[in-house]
């Protein structure tokens, strides 16, 4: 169910379509499309499977994110950009705009229903709309589920809490307005209901607008945060917290879908880890970022005053770093640098447009805009490129090889976590696309069609192993991660019961400490890097991941040797003072991630 915090009532909606399919003979299964904030939860009264995995994107991506590099990030992000906005703030003030501007309409419709009610009887329409925006834009979720028939104790709490905070804000000196539109929130009279109901269901669309479409693009700080369902102030997770969140699927939706790239993202699967690299890297982030600022010092066309802001030009770097062309190991002839230009830019027009500070959809600004073009191509002009490409191209590299590794492992994950995989159409290979309309281009079918054919016939040819190690040197055309979604897929296929088998965390000592995700589903172990940018080196163009020293530990209970299913090899948990483990060099002698399934031999 798309949206589905746009329909009025939606546990209702969610009823009468299961009664409905009741009807007809058949259960069916319910996905919906739902933003969770913080520690939110799907209703339970809607009686769906899950969410469509948006959850899941973020808690995956905050894997890959350097927690430790958060204030050191803040600082860059600040000196460079001038940015000392709270996020907190920035939030706020992007609801407000999109209150005054795109939704005005609707603010307007729901005051006119409060004004009619007896609460609010006293009160100018123009005071009460300003209450409503202002609770609007403090309240901290989506949306609250209130009905003439229930208002639960948590949306009672959210709306306790939005009032608190627009009364801080507000700079109506008579608050008691406040106390009204909680009443009628909280629907203590049948009457309110319909208001109650209107009201929360606008709030998702001021946050979407006001987070999604507006908020993202004014904080910038690591743009790999800035994904649907997120919250660019949580720089990183723990190995600990994303064992938590399977568990808790596992025991609540353990049929909920897996996503990592959607029709709505901000920017690619594969382009998120690249800038998730950056957060591995902040002092030669920091470092990349003054030498463009040297060479912003003397543009090739313009002045530094028509340039585009700071903050615009911090996110067109990371953009240009999440989106090169992995081959592209140096400036590619004019042809095809002009192609790829072309995208950027209809990124660039977009994203300053929706940031709606210098230029907006409703109201552009040409110039702004021509200058933020002008700004972009003039890095790649004959008398800058060389300076340019000194400062990017050594920096693309390394976050590409490092990105690589962390896709293979997010691939991984989606296929064998607690859930239903969704792979978004073009994402077979590296998924470098932006925003819409650049990641709802045609997909080439032809192209993926024959790689599989290749990689059969290599396999009738030779081993899994020869295959793999083939693929891995050639890792910048995206086979590999190809190869690894096919033997998951066929896996699945295979061992329909891994969809239903529990989630184990399992323990990792030695060094690196904090590197190795790893957890069973039944007999299948599931062994995964992270924070990798130290650890991998490029042998021979293909990647390997210096982790010898780490493991991880083994229950008696599981068995002790395993085929890889990844690469064919078989590996055998040793022994040692400190129990029963298997070696990341055992792991990944050829792969670096593994995907093991127990034998008997």
């Amino acid at each position: 169910i798309d949206h589905i915090d746009g329909l009025l009532d939606p546990a209702d909606y969610c009823r009468r379509l299961r009664e409905h399919a009741s009807e007809h003979g058949y259960a069916p299964y319910l996905i919906v499309e739902k933003i969770l904030t913080g520690d939110e939860q799907l209703p339970t009264i809607w009686g769906v499977h899950g969410t469509t995995g948006y959850d899941f994107m973020n808690a995956v991506n905050a894997l890959f994110v350097n927690a430790r590099a958060r204030l050191r990030f803040d600082r860059i992000y600040r000196d460079f950009a001038g940015a000392d906005e709270p996020y907190e703030q920035i939030v706020y003030r992007a609801k407000h705009d999109v209150l005054r501007t795109q939704l005005r309409a609707s603010l307007d419709r729901v005051a006119r229903s409060f004004l009619q009610l007896s609460p609010c009887s006293g009160y100018a329409l123009d005071t009460i709309r300003e209450a409503l925006a202002e609770t609007i834009a403090s309240v901290p979720v989506y949306r609250t589920y209130a009905t003439a028939s229930a208002c639960s104790s948590e949306d009672r709490r959210t709306i306790a809490a939005a009032i608190a905070l627009a009364r801080e804000r507000s700079t109506n000196a008579d608050d008691s307005i406040f106390t009204a539109i909680e009443e009628i929130l909280t629907i203590s009279h049948e009457s309110f209901a319909h208001a109650a109901m209107t009201f929360a269901q606008l709030t998702p669309a001021v946050a979407a607008k006001g987070i999604e479409d507006t908020a993202f693009y004014r904080f910038v700080r690591l743009l790999s945060l800035n994904e649907v369902g997120g919250d660019p102030r949580r720089f990183g997770s723990t190995i600990d917290a994303f064992h938590r969140f399977n568990e808790r699927r596992a025991a609540e939706h353990p049929l909920g879908m897996l996503a990592t790239a959607t029709h709505d993202q901000k920017r690619g699967e594969d382009a998120r880890m690249r800038i998730n690299a950056l957060s591995e890297m902040p002092a030669r982030w920091r470092r990349a970022l003054r030498s463009l600022r040297l060479l912003d010092a003397t543009p090739a066309s313009g002045s530094v005053a028509e340039s585009p802001s700071a903050n615009d030009r911090y996110a067109l770097l990371q953009t240009l770093l999440a989106t090169w062309p992995a081959e592209w190991t140096a400036i590619p002839e004019a042809e095809s640098l002009d192609a790829y230009l072309r995208r950027i830019e209809r990124w660039l027009i977009k994203a300053v447009r929706e940031a709606k500070l210098r230029t907006s959809w409703i109201d552009p600004d040409p110039a702004y805009e021509s200058a933020s073009v002008a700004y972009l191509r003039g890095l790649f002009e004959p008398e800058r490129v060389g300076a340019f490409a000194a400062l990017f191209l050594p920096l693309a590299c390394d976050v590409a090889s490092i990105g690589m590794v962390s896709s293979l492992a997010q691939t991984v994950l989606k296929l064998t976590s607690i859930g239903v995989p969704d792979v978004y159409q073009g994402c077979e290979l590296w998924d470098l696309s932006l925003v819409d309309p650049d990641n709802r281009n045609p997909v080439d079918f032809t192209v993926r069609m024959r790689a599989l054919d290749e990689m059969c016939n290599a396999l009738e040819r030779g081993t899994q192993q020869e295959l793999v190690g083939s693929l891995l040197r050639e890792w910048r055309d995206g086979r590999i991660k190809l190869y690894v979604l096919r033997q998951l897929l066929q896996m699945r296929r295979q061992r329909p019961d891994i969809v239903h088998r529990t989630y184990r965390r399992l323990g990792c000592g030695g060094e690196p400490r904090g590197r190795l995700v790893a957890f069973a589903r039944g007999d299948l172990l599931v062994v995964l890097p992270r924070l990798v940018a130290p650890l991998v080196h490029l042998r021979a163009d293909a990647p390997h991941l210096d982790i010898a020293g780490a493991y991880v530990n083994l229950p008696r209970d599981l068995p002790r040797r395993y085929r890889n299913v990844l690469t064919g090899e078989f590996v055998t948990a040793r022994e040692a003072s400190h129990g029963r483990h298997i070696t990341a060099s055992d792991l990944f002698r050829t792969l670096p991630v593994a995907v093991l399934e127990g034998c008997e031999s």
